[in-house]
């Protein structure tokens, strides 16, 4: 029987205690990493669900120019709900604004290249009207605490003098424009037809409409906003 000197059973001691030091911390890391793994998929879960549903509903945007911002109207079933699938390209600044008669409101949102769900929503109170825009993670509200203000828009809808891009259509924005996704004005030959505050107070304001204005921080302040 061959014998083991001190020296070899030793460092046959040492691989043992290291293998067995090494065992947990390897189980550890896929555990780590198997939770990662799961964890980033719900995260994921919700934004590859909504693009299922966009694609089956509407196709996949024909991303033509990578460099350019691309849109396209979604069909919604409430006359009051618009939304558009978008296109941004790698590291762009996208900056909205809502005009909200004489109101406005701006944000800016960065990030990767790829697809999101752009939503504009009219709600009618008690107290007045809002205006909900959502673009991807990000959303703002703006508003108006006039009853009368809310009801007159309503009840006139179809008189209202709405421009907004057609449903299915494919628009492609270079980075150094703009372009107008929704615009809701309310004509002169309405105006008889409000009660005297509100028509009063139509007339004061700088502006009669509800816009809203894509493209980058560059391009609005080049095109003032409008």
């Amino acid at each position: 029987m061959p014998r083991i000197d001190a020296k070899h059973r030793g460092e046959g001691q040492a691989k043992v205690f290291m293998q067995r030091a090494l065992n947990p911390l390897l189980i550890l890391i896929a555990v780590a990493g198997l939770v990662a793994t799961v964890v980033d998929h719900r995260r994921q879960a919700p934004i590859a669900a909504e693009y299922r549903q966009l694609s089956a509903a509407m196709g996949t945007l024909d991303i033509t120019d990578p460099d350019r911002f691309i849109i396209r109207r979604l069909k919604t079933e409430d006359p009051f709900d618009f939304a558009w699938r978008f296109y941004r390209p790698a590291d762009t600044n996208l900056m909205t604004r809502v005009q909200f008669f004489s109101g406005a409101s701006s944000s800016t949102a960065g990030g990767s290249q790829g697809e999101v769900l752009l939503r504009v929503r009219l709600r009618f109170e008690d107290l007045g009207m809002r205006v909900f825009f959502k673009h991807g993670s990000g959303s703002s509200t703006s508003g108006v605490g006039n009853a009368e203000l809310g009801k007159f828009v309503r009840s006139h809808w179809e008189d209202l003098d709405i421009q907004v891009t057609e449903v299915g259509e494919q628009i492609e924005l270079p980075l150094d424009e703009t372009v107008t996704l929704l615009r809701i004005s309310v004509p002169d030959r309405l105006l008889e037809d409000l009660d005297d505050s509100v028509r009063d107070r139509l007339k004061r304001y700088t502006s009669r409409e509800i816009k809203v204005v894509l493209g980058t921080p560059d391009a609005l302040a080049k095109a003032g906003g409008s």
